[in-house]
């Protein structure tokens, strides 16, 4: 269990002590500080580049001198590339299509993914979808992600799932973990945090009746509250939230919910 900001803070440490060890880090650039202004660095590059950019002129004049099928290839090749007029427009379109929320997704799923091959340990995901269960036997009837705001009709992101359930339905924690906060708000009603360590935490809100305390331990399985409605439209449902570092996941993707069959 534990806060995140002691997970983040004796990584770091890790982090500075491999630094100072490793012998990468002592050699005579960190002991007079890195310049990467170097002069002498600098113009060794600009020579190298130079070189570079010289030979590809040479090899290019030797292709228009002399006239083969080959040369005249390369030579037609080099000046197309030289020639070409790249759609600058079109790439910034494509940035602004883009969407940046899902690709860190994919890179953090890619970096846990290469963590689990080096150290041989299981995922985040994989931990939690062996450990962690659903809340309530119900239907998802709102998703993760992008959707239609059902009281303002403006596209918004939702960052969690709703269930289907009935006014009094039980609601359990998904795993062991210590209540973190219990609280009401105009969105969410009454809710209830529960940290399960690892730097995973659960949100359980548009709960009628809370059944635990702040700071208390909590099993798997253990009712904590019952279901009651959504305040803005009275619709009774459970919202459902998974965080990992205090990022929300998509529940549906990490947690093997429990429905009802229709």
């Amino acid at each position: 269990m534990g806060s995140y900001n002691s997970h983040y803070q004796s990584y770091y440490a890790s982090l500075m002590k491999n630094r100072r060890n490793n012998s990468y880090y002592r050699g005579t650039s960190t002991s007079k500080g890195f310049n990467p202004f170097d002069r002498t660095k600098l113009a060794k590059r600009i020579l190298r580049e130079l070189t570079l950019v010289f030979c590809l002129f040479v090899l290019v004049l030797a292709c228009k001198i002399i006239k083969t099928p080959e040369t005249t290839n390369v030579y037609n090749y080099c000046k197309e590339i030289v020639n070409y007029n790249f759609d600058y427009k079109a790439a910034i379109e494509s940035l602004k299509d883009m969407d940046l929320q899902e690709l860190s997704v994919e890179i953090q799923n890619y970096m846990e993914d290469v963590k689990s091959s080096i150290t041989g340990e299981e995922t985040i995901k994989e931990k939690i979808n062996r450990e962690f269960s659903s809340p309530l036997q119900g239907k998802v009837v709102s998703g993760y992600g992008t959707r239609i705001d059902p009281v303002t009709n403006n596209s918004t992101f939702h960052y969690g799932v709703d269930f289907d359930a009935a006014v009094g339905t039980e609601v359990k924690s998904c795993s062991d973990g210590v209540v973190k906060s219990i609280g009401q708000d105009e969105i969410l009603g009454k809710y209830i945090v529960i940290d399960h360590g690892i730097g995973v935490e659960t949100k359980y809100a548009n709960l009628e009746e809370v059944t635990v305390e702040n700071s208390a331990a909590v099993n798997s399985g253990e009712v904590i509250g019952f279901s009651g409605t959504d305040p803005r439209t009275n619709i009774p449902q459970l919202h459902f939230e998974l965080l990992y570092m205090g990022e929300n996941k998509d529940p549906e993707e990490y947690i093997r919910l429990t429905y009802i069959s229709e």
